[in-house]
Formats: C-alpha cells, structure tokens, sequence
C-alpha cells in the first residue's frame, strides 16, 4: 500500500517538474562523490510516510534506510514542510546498496550516515492538493 502511495507522489512530482520544464530548466542533480570513509554525497527530495522513505534525484530513487540518522533527517525536514506529502530538498551523504533479494522498494537503497543540508521547499506554491470530502 506504501508503495504505490510513493508511486502517485513521484508521478505527480514528475508531471509537475515536466510541466516546469517548458517554462524554466532548473537542473536537479544528483552528486555522487566517493570519499575517503566509502561514503557517497547525494543530493534530492526527501520524503518519509509511515514505514518507508525515499530520496528522488530527478535521475535516481533511491529507498533510504529506516533508522536513527533517518529519523534524525525527518524531524529537520519535518520543518520545512507546509503539507504531509512535500517532498524537500536535501544533500546527505551515506553508504548506497542494491535491495536484498526478494525484498519490495527501490533497487537501490541509501544508508545515510551524515546530514549535510536540508533546504526549504522550492516549489510550495505549486503543490497539487488532493482533499476528499467526507
């Protein structure tokens, strides 16, 4: 169930980022540099909801690791955030693997150990809201 509410907020995300495209090119890139320690600086959107989290480059998703510095990441981006569902912009550096076998998510996933920076949301405004009535 996670997984395919992941899968309609990237979709709308990359409809929204196609959509902005046509009218400015802001390249989001993910940077992937190997440091001395085997860690890799990654940069993209975060998003965390109920047991799975996932890191979106623009190029690249990665699932992120459930854990400590994870939940570290979440509680400062938890301040950026104006909706639930605001993916925010961030730089962290961690170890990347493939998925173990058998196992549902990503193909890859990230292990963060360092936090490098959390950004406020560039695009707020342009969030798509979808509210039932109930």
């Amino acid at each position: 169930m996670i997984y395919i509410l992941f899968s309609a907020v990237l979709l709308l995300s990359s409809c929204k980022k196609n959509a902005d495209n046509s009218q400015q090119e802001k390249p989001q890139t993910e940077i992937a540099t190997e440091a001395t320690n085997g860690l890799t600086t990654v940069s993209g959107e975060f998003l965390y909801m109920a047991d799975a989290a996932v890191l979106n480059t623009g190029q690249k998703v990665y699932g992120v690791t459930i854990n400590e510095k994870m939940h570290e990441l979440n509680g400062k981006v938890k301040l950026m955030k104006k909706e639930d569902f605001d993916m925010i912009p961030v730089t962290v550096r961690g170890t990347i693997s493939k998925k173990p076998e058998g196992q549902e998510g990503w193909p890859e996933i990230i292990d963060i150990k360092e936090i490098v920076s959390v950004s406020p949301a560039t695009n707020a405004d342009e969030t798509i809201i979808i509210k039932s009535e109930e």
